[in-house]
């Protein structure tokens, strides 16, 4: 296990948000009418934000 992620479990690491109660509220519809996770689109959506802003991220290596 990487000492930078400590809570890590299987191949995601656990992490805390604060969300204004509007935006989270938004938030829920969005995933509701897309029946996709709340946690879904704020992967996608750190992940669309890291590389707009040019920050590379290594792809997870393949399990064997």
């Amino acid at each position: 296990m990487d000492k930078d992620t400590p809570y890590m479990r299987g191949q995601r690491a656990a992490t805390t948000i604060y969300l204004r109660p509007e935006v989270l509220r938004a938030l829920q519809r969005f995933s509701a009418s897309t029946d996709a996770p709340v946690a879904h689109h704020l992967r996608q959506a750190v992940d669309e934000y890291l590389e707009r802003h040019g920050v590379a991220v290594p792809k997870p290596k393949k399990a064997r």
